[in-house]
């Protein structure tokens, strides 16, 4: 079994802006560049045979799921535990 750590792309500063009062934490989304950081990353993930992509329910670690499951075809599993909240 194989195991892969990937860390979400370039977000927005944690700033009130970004305060998501259901989960009580900061939740800055990524920026344009993280975006295409996240774009990138799923390239490079495309020919690896992932069973499934966990993930927290933060928006940017989201995101960044989610540019991977448009080109590697898996399960996805997101739980708020991830972030710890």
């Amino acid at each position: 079994m194989d195991i892969y750590l990937i860390r979400h792309g370039e977000s927005y500063n944690s700033t009130i802006e970004y305060y998501d009062d259901d989960i009580k934490t900061m939740n800055p989304p990524l920026t344009e560049r993280g975006i295409k950081q996240a774009a990138n990353l799923a390239v490079r993930c495309k020919s690896i045979e992932f069973d499934l992509i966990i993930s927290s329910d933060l928006s940017r670690a989201v995101q960044t799921a989610k540019q991977i499951l448009s080109v590697v075809p898996c399960e996805f599993f997101n739980k708020s535990s991830f972030s710890g909240n």
